[in-house]
């Protein structure tokens, strides 16, 4: 007997083959139809197959929005906890003691003041840095204060000097007339005379030159009432004829000719020391007069340099000034701080040998202070971030604990080119050695310098461009697209987004090596 599957196979030739040519022309087109239709079942499958493939090999990106990331805004920095049991109190710098706030055997915390030394000094400097680090700031962000400050200096050494030319014309006409005249008859005319013997080959010019002050000293008096533009003209002028005449004159006193002289009652000798007193007091009045000729000058590249870098031409000169300047403020506040010695940790004061009145040397210690559970936190903080740290400050510690800052090193490490940052803590659930991360409290002080509508990113998201950068979308079909966006301050691994999305704006987490319109498969972060 015959299986199933011999009968449908014999069944299936018999159909195609026996029969009449209409029967064969009807089997020859089904069976076509049925050849076409696996075709086309094969190429789907085919075309489906290279779908699924294509969509694997695309790219996988993660999707994130702005505002559901970094709640605090608050940079992060990695510290090492260490064990403190006790700690002395040990002065860096030498000094007498003016205030001991504490007692024995008084608890008191981290940060806290046990001493103060002499720092008159110290403060005054510190004063001096904070003024001269504002001005720089000053100069810096408002150009046109700096030229307004300038050409107010200017006016300032003008004034000086305009004032020197009027409180010397005083002293000229005393000299003239209370002293060189001494040696002349109708001094104050227009024809004067001699007393005293001149050489010949002198006088006429001697007293052409006596005659010629009248009028100068007139000039000079009238250029102070009408504050004429040719006072100081005048002013030199009269003042070098009357020093060259004063000079000639104390030559022909001591000529032998003039000995034991008398000059309507005053005798050579003494006319001679009245010289000698004129010939002092102009050379005084010239030096005044070029000390305010070079302030004049200062103040006149002064302003010429204000008004180059208010132009933009130079804004190297006013970054480099508020660089130096905080540079000393810095060292300031550092020298400040060695003459106030705090307590490390929190605990107890065990030992304390400070008395107001004291000298303290150098390195030596005044107290110690024990606290068996007690912690403290080493950070080495980048350059560009020191400036949101102070002494005193509140830190959080792995975000479930809380420390103080209570130390800041005054300069860079030479090995990690970075600033140690000691931190105290008194939490039980830290472990000596253990690895934390630490974070600047929100309500002391601000990590980043964010503007009002700036967004916080990840700079990995940043695809960055000659002039700014972009931030990846995608479309409804999975592709990517540029958005310019202008960016801010960058600080540690995030940077400010000025403009060109929003908060709730869904981008792409990482973009790096894509580019606009490349396909991608994309998970949304959970964060």
């Amino acid at each position: 007997m015959k299986s199933f599957v011999q009968r449908a196979n014999a069944g299936f030739w018999e159909f195609f083959l026996g029969g009449s040519a209409t029967r064969n022309w009807l089997r020859i087109t089904v069976f076509c139809v049925l050849v076409v239709l696996m075709l086309l079942q094969l190429i789907k499958k085919d075309a489906a197959t290279e779908t699924v493939n294509e969509i694997q090999q695309r790219a996988t990106v993660t999707m994130m929005r702005a505002a559901d990331m970094y709640a605090d805004t608050g940079a992060h920095y990695i510290g090492t906890v260490r064990a403190v049991s006790e700690a002395q109190i040990t002065a860096d710098v030498s000094g007498r003691i003016t205030a001991v706030p504490v007692s024995l055997g008084q608890e008191v915390s981290a940060g806290q003041i046990i001493a103060r030394l002499e720092n008159s000094v110290q403060a005054a400097s510190l004063l001096q840095a904070e003024g001269a680090y504002e001005t720089a700031l000053a100069s810096q962000s408002q150009g046109d204060a700096s030229v307004k400050t300038a050409e107010v200096a200017l006016v300032q050494a003008e004034t000086t000097a305009a004032n020197t030319y009027r409180s010397a014309y005083v002293t000229v006409s005393e000299i003239l007339l209370d002293m060189v005249d001494i040696g002349f008859n109708n001094g104050d005319t227009q024809r004067p005379s001699l007393r005293i013997a001149v050489a010949n080959s002198e006088k006429y010019t001697v007293l052409a030159d006596r005659a010629a002050l009248n009028s100068s000293l007139e000039a000079w008096q009238a250029a102070i009432s009408t504050n004429s533009e040719t006072l100081t003209d005048i002013a030199e002028t009269t003042t070098e004829t009357t020093t060259t005449l004063v000079n000639q004159l104390l030559t022909a006193a001591r000529n032998e000719a003039n000995e034991g002289s008398t000059f309507s009652g005053t005798t050579n000798e003494d006319y001679k020391d009245a010289l000698l007193t004129a010939q002092a007091a102009l050379f005084n009045v010239q030096n005044t007069y070029a000390t305010n000729q070079k302030s004049i000058e200062q103040a006149t590249e002064n302003l010429k340099v204000s008004r180059l870098a208010n132009s933009g031409a130079i804004d190297s000169v006013t970054s480099a000034s508020v660089k130096q300047a905080l540079g000393v403020l810095r060292t300031a506040q550092a020298n400040y701080e060695k003459t106030i010695l705090r307590s490390p940790i929190a605990g107890t004061i065990t030992t304390l040998t400070a008395t107001p009145g004291d000298y303290l040397a150098a390195f030596s210690s005044i107290g110690l202070v024990a606290n068996n559970n007690s912690f403290e936190i080493t950070l080495g903080i980048p350059e560009r971030d020191i400036t949101q740290f102070v002494v005193g400050q509140t830190v959080r510690i792995d975000e479930a604990h809380s420390g103080i800052v209570t130390e800041i090193a005054p300069g860079l490490d030479p090995v990690t080119q970075k600033v140690q940052v000691t931190i105290s803590t008194e939490s039980a659930a830290l472990f000596n050695g253990a690895t934390v991360l630490v974070a600047l409290d929100a309500t002391s002080t601000s990590p980043i310098n964010s503007g009002a509508n700036a967004i916080l990113v990840p700079i990995t998201a940043v695809k960055f461009t000659v002039t700014d950068g972009a931030i990846f979308t995608i479309t409804d079909d999975n592709k990517l697209v540029s958005n310019p966006v202008t960016l801010g301050n960058i600080n540690g691994s995030v940077i400010e987004i000025l403009s060109g999305i929003t908060a709730t704006t869904t981008f792409v987490a990482d973009a790096r090596g894509l580019n606009e319109g490349e396909a991608v498969r994309f998970i949304t972060d959970s964060k």
